[in-house]
């Protein structure tokens, strides 16, 4: 039982690690793209995971999903 939880924990963490690098790594490339991008990249990705995803597609940072 113990391991099954812990092996659950060690997934969601990377899970949460790769998705950090993502938002990361686009943030960068909208930076790359368009340099008068408004939001710093840091910025962009906090909002991200605070539940602003749909603000930062409004303002095209992040493409939309279907």
């Amino acid at each position: 039982m113990e391991r099954e939880v812990r092996d659950r924990a060690k997934r969601l963490g990377w899970i949460v690690v790769a998705s950090i690098v993502i938002a990361v790594v686009l943030g960068n490339a909208q930076s790359w793209f368009s340099p008068a991008a408004k939001s710093p990249t840091m910025v962009g990705t906090v909002k991200s995971f605070q539940g602003g995803v749909e603000e930062i597609e409004k303002k095209g940072i992040l493409p939309k999903g279907k």
